[in-house]
């Protein structure tokens, strides 16, 4: 994974810790540069005249007068044991160019060769650097707290720091059995900063990997026998990173719980398939999703998207009560148009206070191929508060033809607070959150298929892997930085 030489395009930011005492003997002060990772062939960002740089929580600000990308700003703030970060615009009088903030950081014990990376706001930016052996399959998930863990299709890994902004190689994947094929199961955050490869095509297996300790160990899971073969499996993992749940798959209808933290006595990882819930179909090869309301500890339920049925309605939708420690009275019904309907993806358009406890909350699920035939259709669920149930299947979604106006056989979504945002085939889709009015918008769009997107607590979002329109693996990362106030 070894990235080539770029053109170098970087400022600085510092801050000037400065610890004043009553002695002058007591005064101290030193600098904490942090290195500033521009887009590669931006050539936009030459226009910049002006930039602000702002210190986080206090919000204290100051503003500077650049001369494109070469420049140097400064702020001088007092040695404390607060978690800060920074941002930094850069604009062209009132038009801004690019932002990007810095993973947190203390002031008193400051982070060694801190970077961050500005991108064009609500669009994709290329990250300078080329690489030198790229990898199509490449997988990619969060390890809190310290950056991406990105496994290559043989095993091979490397921690990509959200501190610096660079990556180290790390110790390879490599089991007796050979490393797991990158299209069986996925990659995933834990709870306790570490990443877990989950495999369930034909077996469950599991492997973490700990990046404090540089190493690869192997799970017991406890009940992985009675789990079975489960190709084409979604997944979703809980927002406090300690489970994860398998949709399906193969010819099974249930819904596995994996437990993502040890049993304290044993070390073993449990699975079991969730009491008393069918699914109506398998689905094979569905887009598992998380429907939130705002206030609401559990969420409001689960949608899995697509099906490889003639028969089947492309949607099923799962109550909140899926998950909980008392599953009983969940029940997935299935509806919309029916299938087969692979590929299609989907992403909440309401959220934070349109999205409260009274609201109707809208789904859009939109592109993949449908019958065989690439699609730009798309489904709108419109899911009032729960319980819901089977007689509210005509009533809760609408189709939508060619919403993303042209077809899209396997969208990539992304979102801030103000749009989401379709990728696929070199082409960046734009739909605002409140209209929904489509409409192509200038990025460099690198991916058509395939890749992993990865969000980090700096409120980036990487995007790795996938193959180019030409087919080729994409020898390039792209970052998503969502519009400002947007950060979702």
């Amino acid at each position: 994974m070894t990235r080539g030489r770029a053109r170098s395009r970087l400022g600085y930011a510092a801050l000037l810790v400065s610890s004043l005492g009553f002695a002058a003997s007591c005064d101290s002060s030193y600098p904490l540069e942090i290195r500033v990772v521009l887009p590669e062939d931006d050539d936009a960002l030459d226009r910049a005249d002006n930039a602000a740089l702002v210190l986080l929580p206090e919000g204290i600000t100051a503003n500077y007068d650049v001369d494109g990308t070469s420049f140097s700003v400064a702020l001088e703030v007092e040695p404390d044991d607060l978690n800060r970060a920074v941002e930094l615009y850069l604009a062209r009088g009132a038009e801004l160019l690019a932002w990007g903030r810095s993973a947190v950081f203390v002031t008193q014990a400051p982070s060694e060769d801190l970077a961050m990376f500005l991108g064009r706001p609500g669009a994709l930016s290329t990250y300078p650097g080329s690489l030198d052996a790229p990898d199509p399959d490449v997988l990619a998930a969060e390890a809190v707290g310290r950056g991406i863990i990105i496994l290559g299709s043989a095993g091979e890994t490397f921690l990509f720091s959200a501190f610096t902004l660079t990556a180290d190689a790390a110790q390879t994947l490599d089991p007796a059995d050979g490393a797991p094929d990158p299209a069986d199961g996925a990659l995933v955050s834990d709870s306790g900063g570490g990443v877990v490869r989950v495999t369930w095509n034909e077996s469950l297996t599991g492997y973490r990997f700990d990046p404090g300790a540089d190493d690869w160990s192997r799970l017991t899971i406890a009940g992985a026998g009675d789990i079975g073969p489960r190709a084409g499996a979604s997944h979703l993992v809980d927002a406090g990173r300690d489970w994860l749940l398998l949709f399906g798959g193969g010819s099974s209808r249930d819904i596995v719980q994996l437990a993502l933290v040890p049993d304290d006595d044993d070390g073993s990882y449990a699975a079991s398939a969730l009491p008393g819930i069918t699914l109506t179909d398998p689905r094979v090869g569905a887009r598992a999703r998380w429907i939130t309301r705002t206030g609401s500890d559990t969420g409001e339920g689960i949608v899995l998207a697509g099906t490889a049925s003639d028969t089947t309605p492309a949607l099923e939708l799962i109550p909140a009560e899926t998950g909980d420690d008392d599953p009983a009275g969940a029940v997935p019904f299935a509806l919309g148009p029916l299938g087969p309907w692979d590929g299609l993806d989907c992403a909440q358009l309401d959220i934070a206070e349109t999205a409260n406890e009274t609201a109707t909350i809208r789904v859009l699920c939109a592109g993949g191929v449908r019958g065989d035939q690439p699609t730009a259709d798309g489904l709108l669920l419109k899911l009032p508060p729960t319980p819901w149930d089977a007689a509210d299947a005509d009533a809760l979604v609408e189709e939508l033809p060619a919403i993303l106006q042209e077809p899209m056989a396997a969208p990539h979504w992304f979102a801030d607070a103000s749009a989401v945002y379709a990728q696929h085939d070199g082409r960046w889709l734009t739909l605002p959150r409140d209209t929904l009015e489509a409409s192509i918008t200038s990025t460099p769009a690198l991916r058509a298929l395939g890749g992993h997107s990865v969000k980090l607590s700096t409120g980036a979002t990487f995007l790795l892997g996938g193959e180019t329109t030409e087919g080729k693996a994409v020898d390039r990362w792209q970052v998503f930085t969502p519009a400002v106030g947007s950060a979702e």
